[in-house]
């Protein structure tokens, strides 16, 4: 919104909208801590979507099926690549690296783990699971690096961590 429009009607003031195709509802937005334009979305639509504020005729990068509904996004505090999504369907948080073009390799020999991780985006980091019903909020936390608060609809409250390969680089081979 222009606040400096003096339009009458509602959208003379309105200096951009986005509609993005399929989206209902968008449920929670974040604004990266380290990219002064950016921003993420989730929705009802389940994507994760990443824009560029000063042009949003489509996302910089669109992570479909990300959950079956987002309910939160939020910017990883250590790392300016990383984020975190809450799903409502699932009872879920996962981590997303957006900084990963193509999946990693696989080194299990297990062929069904092999499919699985194929259906995977490449930008999916790390699944936490813990809950027994839907996520409704989670928090990165300040003053731990890497730790994170997630409560469900049943109050549960979980604090965790990922895995150390989220967030140490793999040593070289």
């Amino acid at each position: 919104w222009d606040r400096r429009s003096s339009g009458d009607a509602a959208c003379a003031a309105c200096a951009a909208c986005v509609k993005c195709s399929g989206c209902t509802e968008v449920n929670s937005i974040a604004f990266s801590r380290a990219w002064q334009h950016c921003v993420a979305s989730g929705g009802d639509d389940g994507a994760l979507c990443v824009w560029d504020a000063r042009k949003l005729a489509q996302p910089l990068l669109r992570v479909a099926g990300a959950h079956d509904r987002v309910v939160q996004v939020d910017w990883s505090l250590q790392c300016p690549h990383i984020i975190a999504t809450a799903g409502l369907d699932d009872c879920a948080v996962k981590i997303w690296d957006l900084s990963r073009e193509t999946a990693a390799p696989s080194q299990q020999d297990n062929q069904q783990d092999n499919q699985q991780q194929q259906q995977q985006p490449p930008q999916l980091a790390f699944v936490h699971r813990g809950h027994r019903a839907p996520v409704k909020e989670f928090a990165w936390n300040p003053n731990d690096p890497w730790t994170i608060a997630s409560v469900d609809e049943d109050l549960m409250l979980h604090v965790w961590q990922p895995t150390e390969s989220v967030h140490t680089p793999l040593a070289p081979l």
